[in-house]
This record gives C-alpha cells, sequence and structure tokens, in this order.
C-alpha cells in the first residue's frame, strides 16, 4: 500500500471517529454538531491532562507497592540470615 493510500484510509478513519463522536455527543447532551466540534480541542486538553494525571498517580502508587515489597523481602531475607553472619 503505498503512501498515499494509507493517508487516505487514515483520513478515512480519523473521519469516521470524529462522526461517531460528534453523533455520541449529540445523542447524550443535546448540543449542536458544530458546537461540539467547536469544542472538541478543549476536550481533548481535559483527556490529555487527566490521562497525565491517572499515569502519575499509577507511577506513585506502584513506586510505593515496589518499596512494600523490597521491605518485606529485606525483612525475610534478614530472618533467613544465620545469626552472627553480619553481611
Amino acid at each position: 500500500m503505498g503512501f498515499s493510500a494509507k493517508l487516505l484510509v487514515g483520513g478515512v478513519a480519523a473521519g469516521a471517529a470524529l462522526a461517531y463522536y460528534v453523533r455520541q455527543r449529540h445523542q447524550s447532551t443535546g448540543a449542536g454538531y458544530i458546537e461540539i466540534v467547536k469544542r472538541l480541542p478543549a476536550d481533548a486538553q481535559r483527556w490529555a491532562a487527566d490521562a497525565r494525571r491517572r499515569a502519575t498517580l499509577a507511577l506513585e502508587e506502584g513506586k510505593s507497592a515496589a518499596r512494600e515489597r523490597e521491605a518485606e523481602f529485606d525483612g525475610r531475607l534478614t530472618a533467613a540470615r544465620p545469626p552472627g553472619t553480619g553481611v
């Protein structure tokens, strides 16, 4: 598939996704199609900010869980050492 064909397929897919989104928003909110399209950049920025916030939260939770597992592992390792081996 050539570049122009890929570009055409990508454009059709993006157009279909946009049409689906606008139709769903219209049905759920009753807003006009033009109004929905005008608000699309603000919606995209809000989605991106929300995704960044959730990713940061997930990263912090993952780090916390890793610290807890590491502390538990260190405790088990210390308990399994024979007495008198100060390593």
